[in-house]
């Protein structure tokens, strides 16, 4: 399965064996994700942020990070959740905000 059909299921699974820093994505969609082993370093801009497992991670949409995977005795492990506008919107029509 291909990056993009993952993502088009809004549900991404990483497991990184080795240290993985080599892509700076532009975050189209708000994401959520949940570091199960290892530690993750989000760079944005100026300001650097490390992230460790059992962290869970909102990710805001429209900007561009600097990822870095790092695992430990095991590979790194996370799982993310893509949130698209259109289930926010039916999200927040279900609490009436």
């Amino acid at each position: 399965m291909v990056l993009e059909d993952r993502v088009k299921m809004n549900i991404m699974f990483s497991c990184i064996a080795e240290e993985k820093s080599d892509y700076d994505p532009f975050i189209t969609e708000h994401a959520v994700s949940f570091i199960v082993n290892g530690t993750m370093e989000i760079t944005e801009a100026d300001k650097k942020m490390t992230f460790s497992e059992g962290n869970i991670i909102f990710i805001s949409k429209n900007q561009i990070i600097k990822i870095k995977k790092i695992p430990n005795q095991k590979p790194f492990t996370a799982l993310s959740i893509i949130l698209p506008k259109e289930v926010l919107y039916k999200f927040a029509k279900k609490l009436s905000y």
